[in-house]
């Protein structure tokens, strides 16, 4: 009798690798539950316009320390310990989440939330690129688990909310649930072994910058795609049910949903014609979605900003699908997870700008205005970051 070990080694490689996007996935739902419950905890606690735009703040700090000095942590250690990290760490978010009754907790929640994010993203795609050897493919999946992810927790946590007594505690509990499989990390194998640590405690080659302009274009991309996105989270917690009186949690969460879901398909868009076809294609998306998005706030007009956040999301998944394909397969082998962590760190820095920003402005300028403000702004970023546009830039220093 013979016994086929390479099938056996084969179904339980991608028994693995399904239970790392599956955990991805997780991790960036929590991420996003709090996003439709933000009116809620300000009607009960008495929060400011300001506390909540903090609350925003220091999930996104969290994340971008997280990124920027954490991002190589795998490439060092390996794949699975950070795996492990990042889910316990965002269990322990959800715990503190449920467990707390004012300001302080939902901050530290955030914070915890914000590292495990930041721990997962670059980590969970570096995992998949080793373990099934085609980076390109790894990226896809990876990015569709984020999008999907982000978008599924801001729906989980409206439509849970609505329909519970307890709306603050009751979606976190749900996530604390989905995270028990990641008790099964413990059966997974390794796909990259530690490394030595050379040079004051980097491993070697960790200073340099691999990949130069390519990188730059790809980060400056994300971080406007991002920033559209951005602009959505922050309106749709304050500007729906303010200006378009809308109150139902569940609408709420469906319109980050909605946002996130349209990236997912951007990306699926942008691989079907080309990175480099599709990173055009999805700057317009960008642009006419941000211009959606401006005319909805000036004239309250939900239509509007319907058709924007739908168009605008879908030229931000095609645009950070081309990125993350050109960063991840032009990283060099030991610095993958680092690499790609430093890409996810401009996304969220651009995710994060338009949260605050329209917070701060609002306080002077009033809401409608700060969005249509970053609207313009997110206009104006997409033109410039094209690569037409940063090499006829280029070329025109260098003459002069």
């Amino acid at each position: 009798m013979v016994i086929d070990t390479t099938g056996r080694a084969a179904t339980r490689r991608t028994a693995e690798a399904v239970l790392v996007v599956y955990l991805l996935f997780v991790v960036m739902m929590i991420g996003t539950v709090p996003t439709p419950l933000l009116s809620t905890y300000a009607a009960r606690d008495g929060l400011s316009s300001v506390t909540v735009t903090v609350v925003f703040a220091v999930y996104a700090i969290a994340i971008l320390v997280t990124l920027t000095r954490g991002g190589r942590l795998s490439d060092r250690w390996g794949r699975v310990p950070v795996i492990a990290v990042a889910a316990a760490v965002s269990l322990a978010a959800v715990g503190v989440f449920a467990s707390g009754a004012a300001l302080a907790p939902l901050l530290i929640g955030r914070v915890l939330s914000g590292v495990s994010v930041g721990l997962m993203t670059g980590v969970a795609t570096a995992y998949l690129g080793d373990a099934s050897g085609d980076r390109r493919r790894a990226a896809l999946i990876a990015g569709l688990a984020n999008m999907l992810g982000l978008g599924a927790g801001a729906l989980l946590g409206g439509v849970v909310a609505d329909r519970v007594d307890d709306p603050l505690r009751t979606p976190y509990l749900v996530m604390a649930a989905s995270l028990v499989p990641a008790a099964m990390l413990i059966a997974v194998r390794e796909t990259r072994p530690r490394v030595e640590i050379v040079d004051g405690g980097r491993p070697s080659g960790a200073g340099r910058s691999p990949l130069g302009p390519s990188f730059a274009t790809a980060a400056l991309g994300v971080f406007t795609a991002f920033a559209q996105l951005g602009i959505v989270a922050a309106l749709t917690s304050t500007f729906v049910p303010a200006v378009l009186h809308v109150h139902s949690l569940t609408i709420v969460g469906a319109a980050v949903c909605a946002s996130f879901g349209a990236a997912a398909v951007g990306q699926l868009s942008a691989t079907v014609i080309g990175p480099r076809r599709g990173a055009s294609t999805s700057r317009v998306l960008l642009a006419a979605g941000a211009c959606g998005i401006a005319i909805g706030a000036a004239t309250s007009t939900a239509a509007a900003l319907g058709a924007g956040v739908i168009v605008g999301g879908l030229g931000a998944g095609g645009l950070f699908r081309s990125g993350l394909t050109t960063v991840s397969q032009q990283a060099p082998p030991d610095r993958v997870a680092g690499v790609v962590s430093m890409y996810f760190a401009a996304a969220y820095a651009g995710l994060s700008v338009p949260v605050v920003g329209i917070g701060a402005l609002t306080l002077v300028a009033g809401l409608p205005t700060a969005a249509i403000v970053f609207s313009v702004a997110v206009i104006v970023a997409a033109i410039v970051s094209s690569p037409v546009v940063l090499a006829r830039s280029q070329c025109a220093e260098e003459e002069g």
